[in-house]
């Protein structure tokens, strides 16, 4: 996988060629990875960054990843380490969540999560592993700035 040359935080006249790219990736990703139907990259804030599914779904699963992911993080507060994945079983599938962009270390800027649907045939450790490297490849591109309260009517 190539990962040179875009950034959600770089210079780009517009988010729209990362976004293209970014969604090239996980479609090789769910391509590569036997089981796989979607994958989505989303902020920790819930902005939909990047995704294999329609608009409808990415923008459902978006808003719901972070706080799952939320909640097991504050179950294990004050614990060492942090959250790695989150798995939850369905008769229609598996979901997969990990942080894709690390935990932020500036509070000008939010973490990523990747999210992955699968078949309920799908092998939970082969799914995890790919993951795993697709994250590895990309997690220093994957910090995106935070959006800041907003007065209405005074721009930007």
């Amino acid at each position: 996988m190539q990962n040179k040359g875009f950034s959600t935080t770089g210079n780009l006249p517009s988010a729209r060629p990362a976004r293209e790219q970014l969604s090239k990736l996980l479609a090789d990703l769910a391509k590569q990875t036997p089981g796989m139907l979607h994958a989505l990259l989303a902020a920790g804030d819930g902005l939909k960054l990047a995704h294999t599914m329609t608009v409808d779904e990415a923008d459902k699963l978006a808003a719901t990843i972070p706080p799952m992911y939320a909640l097991v993080k504050g179950q294990f507060a004050g614990s060492e380490g942090g959250v790695r994945q989150i798995v939850a079983e369905h008769d229609a599938g598996l979901l997969f969540i990990c942080s894709a962009g690390g935990q932020a270390r500036n509070e000008a800027l939010v973490g990523t999560l990747l999210a992955v649907l699968t078949t309920p045939q799908a092998d939970a450790g082969q799914v995890a592993f790919e993951m795993g490297k697709f994250v590895k490849s990309l997690e220093d591109h994957l910090l995106v700035a935070a959006r800041r309260n907003m007065v209405p009517g005074h721009g930007l």
